[in-house]
């Protein structure tokens, strides 16, 4: 069974807009084969939830791993990302 995507508006709109859509899929995608990825899990209000960094950008994203889902909450640049 094949990982399925779930976005937020606001993630889905960024990174369409940024053309980022492809890039983060796959660096998820590597994260989940083992390989290695700038990905960190958060703290405090984001406690459960993974951080993918990607030069500037930053995406705040969940893993279901039971029913392959990952859900993208939000992408932003670094400086405003972490507000909820």
């Amino acid at each position: 069974m094949k990982w399925k995507f779930k976005y937020r508006k606001q993630a889905f709109t960024f990174l369409e807009e940024n053309d980022l859509l492809e890039k983060v899929r796959n660096k998820i995608v590597d994260y989940i084969r083992g390989e290695k990825v700038d990905i960190k899990k958060l703290k405090g209000n984001w406690k459960g939830f993974l951080r993918l960094r990607t030069g500037k950008i930053r995406v705040i994203f969940k893993l279901d791993v039971d029913n392959k889902v990952v859900e993208v909450y939000k992408a932003g640049f670094r400086g405003k990302i972490y507000r909820k």
